[in-house]
């Protein structure tokens, strides 16, 4: 596996905290395992939150360093972040209390079609159901013997039968992400919506 320094880094919050829903630790192996898009994701740490080595590795495009830097975001300077945003007294607890949590660059359409499995559920089921998901319709990768899915194209969710969907356990969630599949390929969101101011961004999301 290949290396790099995180500092100031809390991983485990990072990846396990709520704002994704692809991972799952291997507390044998003391391993992540991510399932995006496009990547199957290794992640390992060894060190402490101040300093340590994270252990990576991705795949079917193995050694893809572009993407880790990208996706955890470790081209971003964490400290200068936060004295920009410490201008308000909620946001400054929060800081305190979730210490070294980061924000990770996802992709735009997995991002909010995963956050539709969110609505009235809870972080345990919300992965499993995007497990189910990822098994149904997603591409099979093989890391260390095991299978994994990837997250599927939106326009395989678009084109997916209701009956299907409802089968991943997603109740009346289904009829909700596959209309927002059909609505992001006809529309072309994820190529727009960086241009959007934010009020416009907003309300194309609501819609």
């Amino acid at each position: 596996m290949n290396k790099l320094i995180l500092e100031d880094y809390d991983l485990n919050m990072t990846l396990m905290g709520g704002q994704t829903f692809c991972f799952d630790y291997d507390e044998k192996e003391n391993v992540y395992y991510g399932c995006t898009r496009n990547n199957v994701i290794k992640l390992k740490l060894v060190g402490s939150t101040r300093e340590s080595i994270l252990h990576w590795q991705t795949y079917p495009k193995k050694n893809d360093i572009n993407f880790i830097k990208g996706y955890l975001r470790l081209d971003s300077d964490y400290n200068k972040i936060l004295k920009r945003i410490k201008k308000d007294e909620h946001v400054k607890k929060a800081i305190k209390k979730y210490p070294n949590l980061r924000l990770l660059k996802q992709d735009f359409e997995e991002t909010l079609l995963s956050f539709l499995v969110s609505s009235n559920n809870n972080i345990k089921s919300i992965r499993k159901i995007i497990r189910e998901i990822n098994k149904r319709f997603g591409k099979k990768v093989k890391v260390d013997g095991k299978e994994f899915y990837l997250f599927p194209e939106t326009k395989v969710i678009a084109n997916a039968k209701l009956e299907d969907l409802l089968e991943c356990k997603l109740g009346f969630r289904a009829k909700f992400i596959k209309g927002a599949a059909n609505h992001l390929l006809k529309t072309n969101l994820h190529k727009k919506i960086i241009k959007m101011s934010e009020e416009d961004a907003r309300t194309s999301l609501l819609e």
